[in-house]
């Protein structure tokens, strides 16, 4: 949240706009929070939803993305 260097966020972006993967990465697991305004769960299938999360979760919700990963180990 505190990285304001122009090259980065420049990359940043631009990776983001341009990402063009569609094949599916093999055991990757996936934790989206339903209220992503930056990457929209409407876009994304195949994932574990955190109710009420947003693209900042890991810093607000960090203890239940923790215990979700937890559960995702212990299988």
């Amino acid at each position: 949240m505190s990285v304001r260097d122009k090259y980065y966020l420049d990359w940043a972006l631009k990776s983001m706009v341009t990402w063009d993967r569609v094949d599916e990465i093999p055991g990757v697991i996936h934790i989206q929070g339903d209220l992503d305004t930056v990457f929209p769960i409407k876009n994304i299938q195949e994932c574990i939803v955190i109710e009420g999360g947003t693209h900042i979760m890991v810093l607000n919700r960090g203890r239940e993305i923790t215990k979700t990963l937890m559960k995702i180990f212990e299988e």
